[in-house]
């Protein structure tokens, strides 16, 4: 899951890129630009098997070289006086050679008071996460959403240490729907509303992140669908070495059936000189059914890697990753490894 940086600065209140580019600072006014290019050469295999036996039309075998997420955006803000601002950001991320809007959004904020903005942008969630450090592949979940497009959000930072926050993402009249592959539904639902809440602490060598929500669903019979689900992570730094767990739990109502998920990650990081890092994350996620003759689902996960950084803003990588899932007489088996550079402004 990728963090999101908060200085301390009015001009950073509303978050950007710590290795932004200021293109325009006078009159109040401050433009940064920033982005990432990402490019990655992988394989990966997946192989299905049924009462111990294997499919052969289910086996898939990948070699990719594929943009792995470029992005490009600009934040502006603006000093308003006696504490006061407004900001705004747009990014645009490319994958595969298609550009597609990732954040539009716009605001304005006062330090002892909070910050209000509105647009499509992210949520609390997507900082809850400590326990994976992944590049390109990550065996992570995240049971509540961590974005939308037509998102209100509100967040408190007055306090030394702490970000408090909630937000409110609106569903467009179910035209916009969400994924729910991580929770075991291999499709897309119609969103009605969500909203979230949430707390974020970080200082010195601890951090702690916590948020709670629910998702609200279309439903065909009018039923109330939803999703209620609840994140914690909790990060600590010994020395050179960086430690995370996450634990996520989720009740997905679908008209008289409520399945259940638990999920938990536990990773570390070890600095072994200025340039190299060595990374792992093991992850277990569990899906219990409604319907009692339905056996869980259960899902191994591991992921390790290398970063090397040839210099402050530029890194090469190279990760292994391993997923085994069971259900009952089907297990799945995932199976990849890939290397990778990028460079961050």
């Amino acid at each position: 899951m990728k963090k999101t940086l908060i200085a301390l600065t009015v001009a950073a209140l509303a978050s950007t890129s710590a290795s932004a580019v200021t293109v325009y600072n006078q009159d109040g006014m401050n433009v940064n630009v920033f982005g990432e290019i990402k490019y990655t050469l992988g394989q990966d295999k997946i192989t299905v098997k049924e009462d111990g036996v294997k499919q052969p039309e289910s086996t898939e075998s990948h070699t990719k070289l594929k943009n792995a997420g470029t992005k490009l955006g600009v934040h502006a803000d603006y000093d308003l006086g006696n504490g006061a601002y407004a900001f705004g950001e747009y990014k645009l991320q490319m994958k595969s050679g298609d550009a597609k809007l990732d954040k539009a959004f716009i605001g304005f904020g006062q330090k002892e008071v909070g910050q209000l903005s509105f647009g499509q942008q992210v949520t609390m969630a997507d900082d809850i996460g400590e326990a994976t450090f992944d590049n390109i592949y990550g065996v992570g979940v995240s049971v509540l959403p961590t974005g939308g497009d037509r998102t209100v959000a509100y967040r408190y930072k007055a306090v030394d240490g702490w970000t408090f926050g909630a937000d409110y993402v609106f569903g467009e009249n179910g035209e916009k729907k969400v994924k729910y592959e991580a929770l075991g539904f291999e499709k897309e639902v119609p969103l009605k509303n969500a909203f979230q809440v949430g707390a974020h602490y970080s200082k010195d060598a601890l951090t702690f992140e916590a948020g709670l929500g629910r998702v609200n669903h279309k439903s065909v019979d009018s039923k109330d669908d939803y999703v209620d689900a609840i994140e914690a992570a909790f990060g600590y730094t010994i020395d050179n070495v960086r430690l995370g767990l996450d634990l996520g739990y989720g009740i997905m109502k679908y008209g008289n059936d409520k399945d259940k998920l638990f999920h938990t990650a536990m990773g570390a990081k070890v600095a072994v000189t200025d340039s190299v890092d060595l990374f792992g994350t093991y992850a277990y996620t569990k899906i219990k059914f409604a319907d009692k003759d339905e056996k869980a689902e259960k899902i191994h996960g591991l992921n390790v890697g290398v970063d090397y950084k040839l210099a402050k803003n530029v890194s090469l990588f190279a990760e292994a990753q391993y997923q085994k899932g069971k259900q009952d007489k089907h297990k799945t088996t995932q199976k990849a490894v890939g290397v990778g550079m990028k460079i961050v402004w």
